[in-house]
């Protein structure tokens, strides 16, 4: 009897074990997406007479992944988030808002993410090297490191390669406002490339 006893007793914590874990709630996922891009002033007549193409980015291991990587105090090996996820990977956000920043600009009357190989035209490559939420002394930090690269014609004869970073500090603690950092110092690095880009055309 007292090992019968005994066993109901086990069965009895096991149960209540199960359900405190089954209370417990799940963590539901949360995606973000940059903030739209401050307005620009139009040109009268694009820079450029030829299309240009923005073409996907590239970069290396979990930078293609969706998951917002942060460096913090404690831990300054780089993670990631595991419910806080960007809407779209990385190199496809930044390739997008490169596309629209540069439309804004009148930098072409025609630019685009692909256009076929034997039109003449203007390539801009993409490398993403950082895109990191910091935490430094003074609160997070979005760090943002792309190298831009740009080509003219079917030769392939780089006309620049440069590296673009930024580092802004954000508004506050929160997830939110390191996103709204991150589209900061992405529109930052854009606005020295497009003065890299108006100086090939002039």
């Amino acid at each position: 009897m007292r090992r019968a006893h005994g066993c109901h007793t086990l069965v009895l914590v096991a149960a209540l074990m199960l359900g405190a874990c089954a209370s417990e709630p799940v963590p539901e996922l949360a995606y973000y997406s940059l903030p739209p891009a401050g307005a620009a002033a139009q040109r009268n007549a694009a820079v450029f007479k030829v299309p240009i193409t923005i073409n996907a980015f590239l970069a290396d291991g979990v930078y293609n992944e969706q998951g917002v990587l942060y460096l913090s105090l404690q831990n300054r090996n780089l993670r990631a988030y595991h419910y806080q996820l960007w809407q779209d990977p990385p190199t496809r956000m930044l390739q997008r808002r490169l596309t629209d920043t540069l439309r804004a600009q009148r930098m072409s009357d025609l630019v685009a993410d692909r256009l076929p190989s034997s039109t003449e035209q203007i390539s801009v490559l993409g490398l993403l090297r950082r895109f990191d939420r910091v935490q430094q002394d003074d609160g997070w930090h979005a760090v943002v490191q792309l190298e831009l690269r740009v080509e003219r014609g079917t030769a392939k004869t780089p006309l620049l390669v440069k590296n673009y970073q930024a580092d802004v500090r954000a508004g506050d603690d929160t997830l939110q406002g390191s996103v709204s950092a991150f589209g900061s110092a992405v529109d930052q690095c854009y606005a020295e490339f497009a003065r890299d880009l108006e100086k090939l055309g002039s």
